[in-house]
């Protein structure tokens, strides 16, 4: 609710000096939960005010989940209004935090009697590739973005996959406050 009503003053204060954007943004864990149906609908429906697209951080249980898998993930979604709704884009991170998002050297400990496994759902699944998001801007040029999320900053790897996938800009996701 909060990052809404700054992103709210922001836009207001746009529209008063009748300036506009073509994204807004909010950090690495905006939004914990984003397969509620709540949080869908007040986005839209802000999104719609804003006239711009977002792009956000979200620990979610992935929208392309299946009951069978509800292990959280950790994305850069972009949210870029249509006719119809919204479309969703995202990248989901590959390099995971050491203790709040993965246990070092799970792969070998699960093996170990009463250990959570891999698959336990109190754990983060890593993306499995590097992923661009393309936004569409004001005047319909396509825009690659490259959106390495928190540590990923520390791995030139992550950076030079998202330039050799054709990035065009960056965008680096954080809760910079904890660093």
């Amino acid at each position: 609710d909060r990052l809404i009503q700054i992103t709210d003053s922001i836009n207001n204060h746009l529209n008063i000096n009748k300036l506009n954007t073509d994204l807004y943004v909010w950090h690495e864990g905006a939004v914990d939960h984003g397969t509620e149906n709540d949080f869908y609908n007040t986005i839209i429906s802000a999104l719609k005010q804003w006239q711009a697209p977002l792009l956000t951080g979200m620990q979610v249980v992935p929208l392309d989940s299946t009951k069978s898998n509800f292990q959280r993930v950790t994305r850069a979604t972009l949210i870029q209004p249509n006719k119809e709704g919204c479309d969703y884009q995202s990248y989901t991170k590959n390099h995971l935090a050491p203790g709040s998002e993965k246990i070092p050297y799970h792969a070998f400990l699960q093996y170990l009697p009463g250990f959570p496994s891999l698959d336990d759902p109190r754990w983060y699944r890593p993306g499995d590739k590097t992923e661009l998001i393309q936004l569409s801007n004001r005047n319909g040029i396509n825009v690659n973005i490259g959106t390495p999320i928190c540590l990923e900053q520390n791995y030139s790897e992550i950076w030079n996959s998202m330039v050799k996938g054709g990035a065009h800009c960056f965008v680096q996701l954080s809760y910079e406050s904890w660093w």
